[in-house]
């Protein structure tokens, strides 16, 4: 049975962010399907959480999941997959992922 998809507030941002940096940089049709190719990924991700293992060594723990040039950071609880972070793999992630806490 697949997980319920859940986005942070953050996470919507970021998406938000990266939609208006691919219209800006290329165009709105090819903003569309690279965020249609991250939702789908998403979606993968509910039927198979464990397709990406989970990274103890950051606290709190999280998985990354490579997908285009972005890295989808998740947790899953409770039934669900809680998707914190949608970064650009570019980003210094580590230090961005460092300044999450329990509750995101």
């Amino acid at each position: 049975m697949a997980l319920e998809l859940r986005l942070t507030p953050q996470a919507l941002r970021d998406l938000d962010d990266i939609w208006g940096y691919t219209t800006e940089k290329w165009s709105a049709k090819q903003a569309e399907r690279y965020q249609d190719g991250l939702t789908e990924a998403m979606y993968r991700l509910c039927e198979m959480p464990a397709l990406a293992r989970e990274r103890t060594e950051i606290t709190p723990a999280v998985r990354l999941h490579p997908t285009g040039s972005h890295i989808i950071v998740y947790r899953v609880a409770g039934g669900a997959l809680d998707v914190l972070r949608v970064l650009g793999a570019r980003q210094d992630w580590l230090a961005i992922l460092a300044k999450l806490d329990e509750r995101s």
